[in-house]
């Protein structure tokens, strides 16, 4: 994790482990831990493949397969070995509306990426601000209850 800290945050980290985060650092470790990360990219790169799987031309094919004839005159076996030749030809434009689509898709699996990078940006600034929220309320109590502890002081007395 320091060396994905450290390539990503572009300096070094001196205080290993760190003591004090920041919500640069804290959304790196998210992203170095979150598993929503790996699967959405995992996805782009699957529909990134999909382009290259979609402009491939079909291979043509060649078969061997034996027959069995007994109607042909002066044949000295009725077993036959044809050889079959398949050449597809794609017409109406099929291989170009097959990258179109597998381009969206890719570029929709690229969203996805994005959408959850900033899912899990969003999370740690959500946390983040609940964390000094919830420091601040304990500040604000501590202070209530020395001034309670006071009052209640001047009035035993």
């Amino acid at each position: 994790m320091k060396k994905f800290l450290v390539e990503n945050l572009g300096r070094n980290l001196e205080n290993w482990p760190e003591t004090n985060w920041n919500f640069e650092e804290l959304t790196l470790v998210a992203f170095y831990f979150h598993p929503s990360l790996e699967v959405a990219r995992a996805q782009w790169l699957v529909a990134t493949a999909g382009i290259k799987t979609a402009g491939a031309r079909p291979n043509p094919s060649v078969s061997v397969s034996p027959a069995y004839d007994s109607q042909i005159p002066g044949n000295y076996s009725p077993w036959l070995v044809p050889v079959t030749f398949d050449v597809p030809i794609e017409t109406a434009g099929k291989r170009g509306k097959r990258l179109a689509e597998a381009e969206k898709i890719s570029e929709a699996a690229r969203w996805n990426f994005v959408s959850a990078a900033w899912a899990i940006r969003s999370g740690v600034r959500n946390g983040l601000l609940d964390f000094q929220i919830a420091g601040r309320r304990v500040e604000a109590f501590g202070a209530c209850s020395v001034g309670a502890d006071q009052r209640s002081r001047k009035n035993e007395s």
